[in-house]
């Protein structure tokens, strides 16, 4: 009897999946996948200066840290961040490929399901900016897609018509990369 139950379950899943997808069809002739690409980061040509900036403002806090509390292995610490950052400044940024649809997103053809997330909110840049989605489970990563202007409002309005828009305010942690060129 439990079989003839599944089976049964699995019929009417399977008229629901099909109902689901001749009501998208003609949505689908529209545009039913969003394609761009996009690179992980803006890379502005940062010179010498920008380097020798950066490792001297990263010196100063450690220095000042030490003096004011005699702890060298968080000097240390403090360092070899300047070090970190500015070596990943020097990387230049990696091409990345989107697709969209309502039900999902494939990052560099990896997929994610948009039913996984619980809203996104949109991080403002020079050249465009990026949407940020946030998981529904909490130790899941947040995804973001990276867009130039020119699609700004496509992939806008596609991931809203799926997930809603939340507004955020930019944290500090934000605001520093955004300062220092990230």
């Amino acid at each position: 009897m439990d079989n003839k139950h599944n089976t049964e379950d699995a019929g009417a899943y399977g008229a629901m999946n099909y109902q689901d997808n001749t009501q998208n069809e003609p949505n689908a002739a529209e545009e039913p996948v969003l394609k761009w690409n996009s690179k992980t980061s803006i890379n502005s040509d940062r010179h010498k200066v920008w380097y020798l900036g950066l490792i001297l403002v990263f010196t100063a806090v450690a220095v000042a840290f030490f003096l004011f509390t005699h702890d060298i292995i968080l000097s240390v610490i403090i360092l070899m961040s300047g070090v970190l950052i500015s070596y990943y400044g020097i990387k230049p940024p990696r091409a990345i490929s989107y697709e969209m649809d309502d039900t999902k997103i494939l990052i560099n053809n990896k997929a994610y399901n948009l039913s996984s997330y619980k809203y996104y909110y949109i991080n403002q840049r020079e050249h465009g900016g990026s949407a940020s989605l946030v998981p529904l489970k909490r130790l899941s990563p947040s995804i973001d897609l990276n867009y130039d202007t020119d699609n700004e409002e496509k992939v806008i309005s596609k991931l809203s018509n799926s997930l809603p828009l939340n507004q955020r305010d930019t944290d500090i942690f934000d605001s520093i990369l955004r300062f220092i060129g990230f």
